[in-house]
């Protein structure tokens, strides 16, 4: 079961920009769409300096931080999750 969220974005100041802590300083990026999946929250973000099409799919934590998508399996989980309610309510 999915279902669209916005709590990463009603943390922010401005609702769209993540500062994200990474081993060479900090990225912000963009938090383009946010989900919950199965209970689980995750969201599609972009780096300010990257291009069209050049998104990303994080974990979103209890603590506001965001991570990497652990397994396959969780990832299929969530794409497909996406994939359906794209083509249920958008097609």
């Amino acid at each position: 079961m999915m279902r669209e969220v916005t709590h990463l974005r009603d943390t922010l100041e401005d609702g769209v920009s993540y500062i994200h802590t990474v081993p060479m300083g900090e990225e912000t990026l963009r938090v383009l769409h946010e989900v919950e999946v199965n209970g689980n929250h995750y969201a599609l973000m972009q780096g300010m300096h990257h291009g069209v099409g050049e998104a990303y799919l994080y974990e979103v934590h209890k603590n506001g931080q965001i991570g990497e998508i652990e397994t396959v399996d969780e990832w299929e989980s969530v794409i497909d999750a996406v994939h359906f309610h794209l083509n249920t309510y958008y097609d």
